[in-house]
């Protein structure tokens, strides 16, 4: 089975369109794939979502062996990825995105994110996460495809 590195974007959408109250199963397997870690988010992952200062946080430090910290392969590989794309992280958009993409190259792992592609003609500044990730040879896919691949019906 693949593994996987969650963008923050995916767990805010969970939290927001997908309630634990209504979609108690959708979580529940989600704590089951982190359980078997399958699954994982970045420790700049987690310094996004603490912005948020709500019940999400909590549930990520709840989860045990859920945050990942970078290695030092990582660190380098993420300082690259910037430099490559000058401009592209801004600091309360995507900080954590170089280290989500450096995470999944250097674990092979498929990242899980709910951000469009740009169009193929866009300034390195303009990148999205699904783009980058291609080009480092990272593939993406969004949380929809992501619970059709775990088979999951609700």
């Amino acid at each position: 089975m693949r593994s996987y590195t969650l963008d923050s974007n995916v767990i805010i959408n969970l939290k927001n369109q997908y309630p634990r109250d209504v979609f108690p199963t959708f979580w529940e397997n989600l704590e089951l794939l982190i359980e078997q870690e399958l699954v994982c988010i970045c420790r700049y992952v987690q310094i996004e979502l603490q912005r948020g200062h709500d019940d999400l946080i909590v549930w990520v430090k709840d989860q045990h062996d859920f945050v990942c910290e970078p290695g030092e392969e990582e660190l380098i590989l993420a300082s690259e990825i910037s430099n490559l794309y000058p401009g592209w992280v801004r600091e309360s958009e995507n900080a954590a995105d170089p280290f989500i993409v450096a995470h999944a190259q250097v674990n092979t792992h498929v990242i899980v994110s709910d951000e469009n592609h740009a169009s193929s003609h866009v300034a390195p500044q303009n990148q999205k996460l699904p783009n980058v990730a291609n080009a480092q040879g990272v593939e993406s896919i969004r949380l929809l495809p992501f619970a059709r691949e775990m088979q999951w019906s609700f």
